[in-house]
């Protein structure tokens, strides 16, 4: 797809795409990063706020309902972000222990951010229906989820990390030869 297509053609087909460049390490991938986070978001808000319809439907309390619903949504979140979202962050055979240390650290990080999500829905359910107040709350936590997950849970492993030499579009020094000064 070249560059002549128009942006929301190459950012649509941008967030199923796996071009080889994002397999890279190191590669930042922001340009099909962000779709992907947007788009994984948005499916889990939809299933957090069906959820949730269903839940007060049934005669759950709102607020409680909303703590499910979100608990749940993490979850489904989790597994999208770890196969799709970062995708290239992780290893091709994704030990045990790496996986419970980003499970633990994305629920921890859902934790934080929910209580935003819980705060904000609260607040805004005192005015207006849950739906649009739980949709608020959702929308109130994703920048610090993107920045928590890219910067934390997600980040590249060390020993896949370029140095900061060999990072693409840095030249590297040229060292005087031993015994000369510099």
């Amino acid at each position: 797809m070249g560059r002549g297509a128009p942006l929301l053609t190459r950012v649509l087909l941008g967030m199923w795409a796996a071009p080889r460049q994002i397999l890279r390490p190191g590669y930042a991938a922001a340009g099909v990063r962000i779709p992907r986070f947007v788009l994984v978001g948005m499916g889990c808000a939809l299933a957090q706020l069906g959820l949730l319809q269903v839940l007060v439907q049934s005669g759950v309390q709102e607020n409680l309902a909303n703590l499910i619903a979100f608990g749940a949504s993490v979850e489904i979140n989790f597994a999208a972000s770890q196969f799709y979202t970062w995708r290239d962050r992780w290893t091709a055979a994704p030990g045990p222990r790496s996986l419970l240390r980003r499970l633990f650290l994305f629920n921890a990080s859902a934790a934080t951010t929910g209580v935003v999500n819980q705060g904000v829905f609260g607040l805004a359910n005192l005015v207006i229906w849950y739906l649009p107040a739980a949709a608020l709350g959702i929308g109130s936590a994703a920048a610090s989820n993107f920045l928590l997950n890219d910067r934390l849970v997600f980040c590249m492993p060390r020993s896949r990390r370029p140095s900061s030499a060999s990072a693409p579009g840095r030249r590297q020094r040229r060292r005087p030869p031993t015994g000369q000064p510099p």
